[in-house]
């Protein structure tokens, strides 16, 4: 009969892949410099564009947070693996 627990190394392998995706995430400030251009219409695509790094820098924020909550609940389940395997050993 086997258990069922949490792989530690495949876990902390995991952790650290998702934290390296969202790393990855480019949400530099990007800027737009004027080289005289008349254009409403290219003026309304570069304000999207400014509106999407905000709402890309706040995804990546998000990203963290939940990597962290994973990271700490993995964690304390890896722990309490630990404990209750102490009996059967």
């Amino acid at each position: 009969m086997g258990t069922i627990q949490i792989n530690k190394v495949l876990f902390t392998s995991a952790i650290a892949g998702m934290r390296t995706a969202t790393g990855n995430l480019d949400v530099t400030n990007k800027t737009w410099e004027s080289m005289g251009e008349q254009s409403e219409t290219f003026g309304l695509f570069v304000e999207g564009f400014y509106q999407l790094q905000a709402v890309m820098k706040q995804y990546q924020k998000l990203a963290y947070k939940d990597i962290n909550a994973i990271n700490r609940i993995g964690n304390e389940l890896i722990s309490l693996d630990a404990q209750l395997m102490k009996p059967w050993k």
